[in-house]
């Protein structure tokens, strides 16, 4: 540490340490030694803490937050009403009541929630001061033994229900919303496959946002509960006010509804004890071993792309781009336990997604066409409209940008393609990459770099061809006869020097980056062992495998129109070449 600086830690829950507790002791005790380092740490009280910090000054949190939890505690009991007149008859036994919980609570506010939501349900459904002092009595004194005790008490249908809930929310990879998680949990499986294409009507969506709402609370006994987009729980005198902008004659991404809400886990505590394996194994062991959340999700996000408003579809957020790469990304994990359910959810996203681009506005103009413009064209299939997509790209293509291995597997199996659609394929498979890396943030469609098992499969769906079908071109007869590429330089098609290929681009051009990328890419599909500098000899090209850089869901124009007018290459006395058809104001630097 720099000695002319002052450091000042702030250590939450020494106790949570998995490894040795001296040790943490002895090396802030040599920390705390250093004249320009403080430390301030907080603990549960075990003795290892106690007996190392007797000497330092401290406090206990429990003793500054009784009054603040007594407060909490009267101000729920003494505004309800069977309290009320419980406390009318017998004032003496309340006020040990509520003494009692402030007590027991021992600073921890999360346990006094969850016993006083208890206590006045108790008190709703007319319990007793007996019955409310023997509820007190059998409340586990810390929270993940109340966690347990609140799900064990339930009933078997419940406690089923729970399970789901809880693993459809943990195989989320991304935050679920109120409406997704209640299509998740849709009973009628085969709604994702047959239901019809139209937006939600404004009933459906209040009752499906509400149940699920009741059903988080029922089922998971608030463990799950629905917060804003600010983190702000969702309470019950929310209701009304939401019901306003429930009542929308369709649902809008923009409106800040229920519907949009999130789910979360009630404290980080909960998601710790959950996923404890005793606890997990527990859990999940109330569902049949064919419950599958990831299908739950992409059947979830199937249906919403379906009831997907078209004035929606450009929304960044659960608009068309987004559910159908997040239902491609759980159709994936689908696909890691079978076949057939995730290629029929891909074949309905294709189909959903063909009916929702090419469905026009009231300008008679439907999604591909606003999105290419001038050359747009109604017949474009909305995979050209993905990050480095070109006007003729397909479902196909898309398959491959998301590298669906296996799917593309059967599909060729049963697809009869021309060598011109082979080449186009492989062209995509290789180039665009290059141009516009990844499809958003689902992890299992965000690739940066091609992959060489589907180049194999492209390579042997033309060898299964009369070969005289088999594409022609350097790329092919590469791949066909197992040559690496030949190293050389790359040539500016707008330098007419010599027609040599001598002049390299600088280091910021985008297409020398794109170039480059593709030759080194080319030469390790078939490369036995990779190229090694020479000592003292820096590496040519240090960009290759940086991509994350690139553009996001739609790249600009510049890079767009390379990849789509980009011709192929050509090499020559162990050059390589490539050509572009560009304009010079598509070169940067």
């Amino acid at each position: 540490m720099r000695k002319e600086a002052n450091y000042f830690f702030l250590i939450d829950g020494l106790d949570e340490l998995n490894g040795s507790k001296r040790d943490l002791i002895d090396l802030l005790g040599h920390l705390t030694g250093m004249e320009n380092v403080k430390i301030c740490v907080s603990s549960r009280p075990w003795v290892v803490f106690e007996d190392a910090y007797k000497q330092k000054p401290s406090l206990t949190v429990q003793d500054l937050t009784r009054n603040d939890i007594k407060h909490y505690v009267m101000t729920n009991f003494q505004t309800h009403p069977g309290f009320l007149e419980l406390f009318d008859v017998n004032p003496d036994h309340c006020e040990r009541i509520m003494n009692q919980v402030t007590t027991k609570a021992s600073g921890v506010f999360l346990w006094v929630v969850l016993v006083i939501k208890s206590l006045l349900d108790g008190l709703t459904n007319g319990d007793s001061l007996e019955r409310l002092q023997r509820r007190i009595d059998e409340v586990p004194d810390t929270l993940e033994g109340l966690f347990s005790k609140m799900l064990d008490g339930m009933e078997h249908g419940y406690y089923t229900t729970a399970s789901e809930l809880f693993q459809i929310f943990r195989a989320a990879k991304r935050r679920p919303t109120v409406i997704c998680m209640s299509f998740a949990h849709e009973e009628d499986i085969s709604l994702a496959i047959q239901g019809k294409i139209q937006p939600l009507q404004p009933k459906e969506l209040r009752y499906r946002t509400l149940n699920m709402k009741r059903r988080l609370n029922t089922s998971c006994r608030g463990l799950l509960e629905v917060t804003d987009v600010s983190g702000h729980g969702f309470r019950e005198t929310d209701v009304s006010a939401t019901e306003n902008l429930l009542s929308l004659k369709t649902f809008s991404p923009n409106n800040s509804n229920l519907a949009e809400f999130k789910v979360e886990y009630l404290h980080r505590t909960v998601k710790d004890w959950l996923y404890r394996p005793d606890i997990w194994a527990q859990i999940s062991s109330a569902t049949p071993g064919s419950f599958n959340p990831s299908a739950c999700l992409a059947r979830a996000h199937l249906l919403q792309l379906k009831s997907l408003d078209l004035k929606n579809l450009s929304q960044p957020e659960y608009g068309f781009w987004d559910l159908l790469i997040w239902c491609t990304e759980y159709s994936i994990e689908v696909g890691k336990t079978g076949p057939g359910l995730a290629d029929e959810m891909l074949e309905e996203l294709n189909r959903v997604g063909i009916a929702l681009s090419t469905s026009t506005d009231s300008n008679n103009k439907c999604y591909v066409q606003r999105f290419w413009g001038d050359e747009g064209d109604a017949s474009f299939h909305w995979a050209s409209t993905v990050s480095g997509g070109a006007k003729d790209h397909g479902f196909l293509d898309f398959a491959i940008r998301c590298q669906l291995h296996p799917y593309l597997e059967r599909k060729f199996l049963s697809t009869k393609l021309d060598p011109g659609e082979v080449s186009k394929l492989f062209n995509t498979a290789t180039m665009s990459y290059i141009f516009a890396p990844g499809l958003g943030d689902a992890p299992s469609c965000n690739h940066v770099a091609p992959n060489p098992s589907i180049i194999e499969l492209l390579r042997e769906k033309s060898r299964a061809s009369d070969p005289s079908d088999i594409p022609q071109g350097p790329f092919w007869s590469l791949l066909a006869t197992h040559e690496s590429l030949p190293s050389g330089l790359i040539r500016d098609p707008l330098d007419q020097t010599n027609g040599s290929p001598t002049h390299s681009f600088h280091s910021s051009s985008r297409l020398h980056r794109a170039s480059t990328a593709a030759l080194h890419f080319l030469q390790s599909v078939k490369k036995p062992k990779p190229q090694q500098n020479h000592p003292g000899q820096e590496n040519e090209h240090p960009d290759i495998q940086t991509s994350p850089g690139m553009p996001g869901l739609r790249p600009p124009r510049p890079i767009r129109r390379i990849a789509e007018d980009r011709s192929s290459y050509v090499t020559a006395d162990d050059k390589a070449v490539y050509n572009f058809k560009m304009h010079p104001d598509d070169i940067d630097g």
